[in-house]
């Protein structure tokens, strides 16, 4: 009983040593939650410390060894963001009698929703860090935090690693939306008439003005939309939902779209199937996938880097594991996605004049993919085909630079004068 009440009593005076702000590490004394496990070489060990499961692979350990895991109350004096979230008495400790020579896997077990679970921890110098986490958007991506060896420090003759685990919201997906460019329409123009402008990956309606607004001063339509999503979902979702905006349509419309968004269109036209479309223009589009969807990584982890961690003192370490969006998955070029894309096996519904509009260099989706080297075009349209290259520019520069604009336009002009 004395025993008990003691444990009690030195729980509380911990707790209450954080509350008063003592908050360093030595005000810690007794864990919440704590498990021990032995391991065997050769054999998988899995456990649970709360809501997270602990896996230890056979490599991990060449000889016995016992490892604790200990969960205590957060010090108050940590300097955690105030949109980072712990979870349930989150710092985290591991010891093991041994040194780890493969990773050990954390996973949390609750549901991710639009947050992101982080652990973070502080370096040999003092910054903080952010050691690994993963999106709860990405089911099936990231198995969870795996704590490398290079993370341990002897400490008291014990193999020690600790961090602090908890969420921070990731901004929840955006809503898909058409914005009508011209509100009032262009009197000057050809009546009747619509253009539809689909940005890329990580792009957005305002990225596509500049070049709606060069389209718009020609007076060649006399509507403008621009379809504006969320490139992280999946490329089947954001085609669904162009699909379900330009089917019912009853303007002949054109359709210009860039990267990620000329593959999403090109699945509305082919695999949904629709007569509602007169030209499609596939600016630099990622027709068999992008290079490599590591660029999809490299935007993430920038967004966290710059956008979210470097802003409230975190730093995004180099072990973060491959926490990307679905659409950059669905963007690789061996994807199940591009598959289907480009070996649907079904009849031809699509009438419309395409246009495979690529630079001369592309090191985003390489230019076999923007011009759809591979592709049988035929097999997707009944309307025409018509492929152009143009000088001097590359993936990005027709929607980012005046001059690739310019040439954009001046070539979009001469289709329509011809029609």
């Amino acid at each position: 009983m004395f025993s008990r009440l003691w444990a009690f009593l030195t729980l509380i005076a911990g707790v209450w040593l954080i509350g008063c702000g003592g908050g360093n590490e030595t005000s810690i004394s007794v864990p919440v939650q704590s498990t021990q496990i032995t391991t065997i070489p050769g054999q998988e060990i899995s456990s649970n410390l709360g809501n997270l499961s602990v896996n230890i692979s056979g490599s991990t350990f060449t000889e016995p060894a016992n490892v604790v895991l200990n969960r205590y109350q957060t010090p108050s004096s940590y300097p955690l963001p105030s949109e980072f979230s712990p979870i349930n008495n989150s710092e985290l400790e591991i010891t093991s009698t041994q040194e780890p020579l493969s990773p050990i896997q954390i996973k949390p077990e609750d549901s991710l929703g639009n947050s992101s679970w982080l652990m973070i921890s502080q370096d040999s110098r003092g910054q903080w860090i952010c050691l690994n986490g993963f999106d709860g958007q990405n089911r099936g991506i990231s198995a969870g935090f795996l704590i490398d060896p290079v993370k341990f420090a002897i400490k008291d003759g014990l193999a020690t690693a600790k961090g602090i685990v908890g969420m921070i919201r990731i901004d929840p997906y955006k809503s898909t939306r058409f914005i009508n460019f011209l509100t009032s329409g262009d009197n000057a123009a050809p009546q009747n008439t619509a253009l539809v402008l689909i940005h890329g990956w990580n792009g957005s309606g305002a990225k596509m003005e500049p070049l709606a607004q060069a389209i718009a001063n020609l007076h060649l339509y006399q509507f403008i939309f621009i379809f504006e999503y969320d490139s992280r979902r999946p490329c089947l979702d954001v085609a669904g939902d162009f699909f379900s905006w330009v089917n019912p349509n009853d303007i002949k419309t054109d359709i210009l779209a860039h990267s990620m968004g000329a593959a999403v269109c090109r699945f509305s036209l082919e695999i949904f199937g629709t007569d509602r479309i007169n030209n499609f223009f596939s600016v630099c589009g990622a027709n068999e996938g992008s290079i490599c969807y590591l660029s999809g990584i490299t935007d993430f982890m920038d967004f966290l880097r710059n956008d979210y961690l470097n802003s409230r003192g975190l730093h995004l370490d180099g072990t973060f594991p491959l926490n990307v969006p679905a659409s950059a998955v669905d963007l690789c070029r061996d994807s199940d996605f591009i598959a289907t894309l480009n070996n649907p096996g079904l009849p031809v519904y699509n009438t419309a004049n395409y246009y495979i509009l690529r630079g001369n260099t592309d090191s985003v989706v390489g230019v076999y993919s923007a011009e759809g080297s591979n592709i049988d075009w035929g097999k997707f349209t009944t309307g025409k085909v018509v492929k152009k290259v143009f000088s001097g520019q590359n993936h990005s520069s027709m929607i980012d630079t005046e001059a690739g604009r310019s040439a954009l336009a001046e070539y979009i002009k001469s289709v329509k004068i011809a029609e």
